[in-house]
């Protein structure tokens, strides 16, 4: 069984190759030069504040390479969140990871498991390409492939954050 850290890993990998394939994975170093704008988190529901957003951001420029301006950058995260409070479905199992994610060996999780994978990947493959989202400047689709990425890692975070906070899990005793 596939667990939701190497689906994300595969997910990732798969981008980044259309990436190289595409020539742009050089990040010019523009970006670092960037001055870092305080922003506002909106309250939308969403249990990801602006360490959340910081590490999305972190995350979605390295795995996809983008090259984003601090405005287009913005406008991709509000644009992945409010794909992500707006859709029931999300809604949905954003609310049930957190009591599922500790029990990895349940039934209940890999039923959540399985629902979440088919939500990222229909959200991922279906109505346009997320490869857009390295494309230089704005459009429509470039803008919508990139929240999809930020969309995509906001999970991710929120994923990787809730099972940090699982207790150990209890040694079984061994047989001799």
């Amino acid at each position: 069984m596939k667990t939701f850290s190497h689906r994300y890993g595969l997910i990732l990998a798969i981008l980044c190759g259309v990436v190289f394939t595409m020539g742009a994975c050089n990040r010019s170093g523009d970006q670092a030069s960037q001055s870092q704008k305080q922003v506002s988190v909106p309250d939308d529901g969403l249990d990801c504040d602006s360490a959340c957003e910081a590490q999305v951001k972190v995350q979605s420029i390295s795995a996809g390479r983008l090259k984003v301006t601090e405005v287009q950058w913005q406008a991709a995260l509000a644009s992945g969140r409010a794909s992500l409070a707006h859709d029931p479905e999300w809604v949905e199992l954003i609310a049930e990871m957190k009591g599922v994610i500790c029990q990895a060996d349940s039934q209940e999780f890999r039923d959540w498991n399985e629902r979440e994978s088919k939500k990222s990947n229909d959200d991922i493959f279906k109505g346009g390409k997320i490869g857009n989202a390295i494309m230089p400047g704005d459009s429509p689709e470039v803008d919508e492939a990139r929240a999809k990425v930020a969309k995509i890692q906001i999970v991710q975070y929120m994923y990787q954050r809730d099972e940090k906070s699982c207790p150990a899990p209890t040694p079984k005793p061994s047989a001799r």
